[in-house]
């Protein structure tokens, strides 16, 4: 077990210290992986004893910092990486969990966003220069990418044997608020761009070296009004 421990010790500095984020998001994908298959958690692996304090960690802004896609996507990695996502109006949509947890979820959410936003205009771009009709094919092209991003990380679970449970901090926390909730749904109107997204999302691992995410994690420990605060 310490070999073991020391292992991801050594992914997470790695992680910290390099300048490329998908070599960050990979190092801390695994450490994340090896934590989860042997049931560890960031109290295991520090150095130090620290104290395991609750925060947040702020992951989108502007005008469509609320936008469908991100909330899916947030969604998504909420489930896989043991944060808790949330939404409050004129903040956008920002993760809920411990300080190692919210850095591995913030950067793989960055990573993702940056690769859809990316990805989604050359699928544009190419339905345009070959004359395919465009409506729709944008938002058809995210439901499929998110649908197999989703296949995607369940995929790695069920494979890996892994265990995703959620800190007993952060449960105990989102027990003391007074949280609503949030649905996401949308209707594919282009079966095409939808497959093609599909398929971009189940190989997402692979993808992923081409593009860069970006920002930095902010962590935000201020008060809040729960009436806008929304669970998703």
């Amino acid at each position: 077990m310490k070999k073991l421990i020391e292992k991801i010790q050594k992914l997470l500095d790695k992680a910290e210290s390099t300048n490329s984020e998908a070599e960050a998001q990979a190092f801390f994908m695994k450490a994340q992986e090896l934590m989860a298959k042997n049931n560890l958690e960031m109290k295991d692996i520090s150095k130090k004893e620290k104290k395991r304090d609750v925060a947040e960690a702020d992951v989108t802004s502007g005008k469509k910092a609320t936008a469908k896609r991100w909330l899916r996507l947030a969604s998504i990695i909420g489930e896989n990486f043991k944060v808790e996502p949330a939404v409050q109006r004129g903040r956008g949509i920002f993760f809920i969990g411990l300080e190692t947890d919210l850095i591995i979820a913030t950067k793989v959410f960055k990573s993702a966003e940056a690769f859809m936003e990316k990805r989604r205009g050359q699928v544009y771009r190419k339905a345009q220069k070959e004359g395919i009709p465009t409506k729709g094919l944008r938002e058809a092209w995210e439901m499929g990418f998110l649908d197999g991003l989703d296949e995607n990380f369940k995929r790695n679970v069920e494979e890996k044997a892994l265990m995703i449970v959620k800190p007993q901090e952060l449960i105990e926390h989102l027990e003391k608020q007074n949280f609503g909730t949030r649905s996401v749904s949308g209707k594919v109107n282009n079966m095409e761009a939808y497959n093609e997204g599909l398929q971009d999302g189940r190989g997402f691992n692979r993808m992923i070296k081409s593009f860069k995410g970006k920002g930095r994690v902010k962590f935000v420990n201020s008060r809040i009004d729960n009436s806008f605060k929304v669970i998703l």
